[in-house]
């Protein structure tokens, strides 16, 4: 009866801002059956720091906020 704690990134989306929003889910798996599920969304703004985010969404993140996509983010705000 081992337990183990698993973190994936469900889905991630960019609004036409430019602000990456993602889903996290943690599974806790008991002898290869999920028995609790969780989940929590964040965001992030262009130029904010990710570096404790998961990989892909800093992938993302590198591929999306330009300078012209922060720049833009920072005058509007």
């Amino acid at each position: 009866m081992a337990l183990e704690k698993q973190i994936s990134v469900k889905e991630i989306t960019i609004s036409s801002n430019g602000i990456v929003f993602y889903e996290e889910v943690t599974n806790i798996v008991e002898d290869g059956k999920v028995i609790a599920e969780t989940s929590q969304r964040h965001s992030l703004t262009p130029g904010q720091n990710i570096d404790n985010r998961p990989e892909q969404v800093k992938a993302i993140c590198a591929a999306s906020w330009t300078a012209a996509v922060i720049e833009a983010f920072n005058l509007q705000a």
